[in-house]
């Protein structure tokens, strides 16, 4: 972890923590954002590593939050996000935060031995959308 982490920085790249607004804000988990410059794009993803925390929509907050502060930049048009079709807890918080499901990469990834799908969801900023940058 701590080498993913010091990859972030000095990069254009987003390592973000998200932090409990209540019982004595503790770390959660964790937001990274990638930067595609050239395409204007971002790939968003999201650890909550406190399993206490697990359903109680910390995740979508935070998802939200990021989502929204990127959409708003005039250098981002578009964000995205994958997943295991297994994770049917991410694929809800990419629906629920607005994104649209994509793509489905049919076997695409290996779990404990068995091919699994990806799925791929993105959001387009109204700002952006189809403009020449």
């Amino acid at each position: 972890m701590v080498k993913y982490y010091k990859s972030f920085i000095n990069s254009q790249n987003l390592f973000l923590a998200i932090i409990s607004n209540e019982e004595d804000r503790i770390h959660i988990g964790n937001i990274s954002v990638i930067i595609d410059p050239p395409n204007y794009n971002a790939e968003v993803s999201i650890i909550i590593g406190e399993k206490s925390f697990w359903g109680r929509g910390f995740g979508l907050e935070a998802w939200n939050l990021v989502l929204n502060y990127l959409l708003k930049l005039s250098t981002i048009r578009k964000v995205s996000a994958g997943t295991m079709a297994k994770n049917i807890p991410m694929i809800s918080l990419m629906k629920n935060s607005g994104m649209k499901i994509e793509c489905v990469k049919k076997s695409h990834l290996i779990l404990n031995g068995v091919a699994v799908d990806v799925v791929i969801s993105s959001i387009f900023s109204k700002n952006n959308k189809g403009k020449k940058l």
